[in-house]
């Protein structure tokens, strides 16, 4: 009994110890489990290098420019024709009109294989936006059949000029080209007309002129906008008030240049005689620095006489391209670009060279002549059903060939 008495005295004790009440021992706790592992940070993607800015279309145009003369150069007449839009179309006024790679590359092979040693190269280039205008000259030996005519081993050179229309990828939509067609026949002894000597190459790279659409070029155009206005209304002071005293006018399709304002006059009165209802219409103009650049359409009648050339009474319809200098608000100087095949032709006047001999005979290795014994009314016309490139006063283009081989006719 006395352990008894003990154990109930070890339990008060027990619960006096503790505040004389009875708490629960709760259970041991569980740790709470680590943290996941933090993934480390993916490394940043690496920053793509920024895409070089797309190039202006000044520069795709020089850079269009120089494969295409790089081409022509090379006689690598498909990729000249790389430089054309798909539908891209060139019209050399007086020769007609190529539409498509296929047949602008076919055109420039023509050179090729009647002048085995063709070489162009380009003076000035002007530019207003998608409009270039180059002016150049093309060098070669006749030594391959070229326009029906057999080699002649005679050298030719002549002053061109064109006017591209650019996509915005640098790519020619359209060209308008200039050259004499008869000062080339005359340089290969296809008649007697004079001509243009031989033109020298330029050298070194063209000189590029980008209009900045100043006012000052602005004014420019506005003096040579008067100019064919006053053609328009036959005004011969409104004419030469636009000419300086001295100034020189070279139209390529005549053997001498126009000096001063006495010439000037002759040739303003030839030209409004010979057209009297002749109208130029001007369809692009420009000006950059201290040149203007233009293109007209002439459209009238030739009821009068020009030079030894009698009036046939047809309407034509003459394209040409003018540059000029401009300084102190008078025409300096200008250099005239046209085909005057164009006006010989709708007038019925061109000359027919003579069809080259195929057979063995030793006549058929002599040269064909132009036939200058024979007028025709029944010329092909010139196509001339795309206006663009124009003319301004071409007051003696037809007597490059025309007046003198009338001459010859009689």
């Amino acid at each position: 009994m006395a352990k008894t008495i003990c154990g109930a005295a070890l339990v008060a004790v027990l619960i006096s110890a503790c505040g004389g009440e009875s708490e629960a021992i709760p259970p041991p706790q569980t740790p709470p489990p680590p943290p996941p592992p933090v993934a480390a940070p993916a490394p940043p993607e690496p920053t793509p290098p920024p895409e070089p800015p797309k190039p202006s279309l000044l520069e795709l145009a020089k850079q269009s420019n120089r494969a295409g003369m790089a081409a022509l150069n090379a006689h690598e007449a498909a990729k000249f024709a790389e430089g054309f839009a798909p539908d891209g179309v060139s019209i050399t006024y007086g020769f007609g009109e190529n539409k498509g790679r296929e047949a602008i590359a076919s055109d420039a092979q023509k050179f090729f294989d009647g002048f085995p040693d063709f070489k162009i190269a380009e003076s000035h280039v002007y530019v207003k936006g998608e409009i270039l205008v180059v002016e150049w000259v093309m060098n070669g030996t006749h030594k391959g059949e070229f326009m029906g005519i057999k080699p002649t081993g005679k050298a030719v050179g002549v002053r061109g000029a064109g006017v591209l229309w650019l996509t915005p990828e640098g790519l020619i939509k359209q060209e308008h080209r200039y050259l004499d067609g008869s000062t080339l026949m005359a340089q290969l002894g296809q008649h007697k007309n004079p001509a243009r000597p031989v033109a020298p190459m330029p050298s070194g790279d063209p000189t590029w002129h980008v209009a900045k659409g100043t006012p000052d070029e602005d004014k420019q155009s506005e003096i040579v906008k008067g100019m064919y206005g006053a053609f328009d209304k036959k005004s011969e002071a409104d004419f030469l008030g636009a000419m300086a005293d001295n100034a020189i006018w070279s139209d390529m399709a005549m053997p001498k240049d126009v000096t001063g304002k006495a010439e000037g006059k002759k040739s303003f009165q030839a030209f409004a005689k010979a057209f009297p209802d002749g109208k130029l219409a001007v369809d692009t103009v420009f000006s950059v620095d201290e040149f203007t650049i233009a293109e007209s359409t002439m459209n009238g009648t030739h009821n009068g006489a020009l030079g030894p050339l009698k009036a046939t009474k047809k309407p034509v319809s003459l394209h040409g391209l003018d540059i000029m200098t401009i300084k102190d608000g008078k025409i300096q100087a200008g250099t005239a670009y046209a085909n005057s095949v164009e006006l010989l032709a709708q007038t019925g006047l061109l000359p027919k060279p003579k069809a080259a001999k195929t057979d063995a005979k030793p006549e058929g290795d002599k040269k064909p002549a132009v036939d200058k014994a024979e007028k025709t009314d029944k010329a092909p016309a010139a196509k001339t059903d795309k206006p663009a490139a124009k003319d301004a006063p071409k007051a003696d283009t037809p007597k490059a060939d025309a007046p003198q081989g009338d001459k010859d006719k009689k």
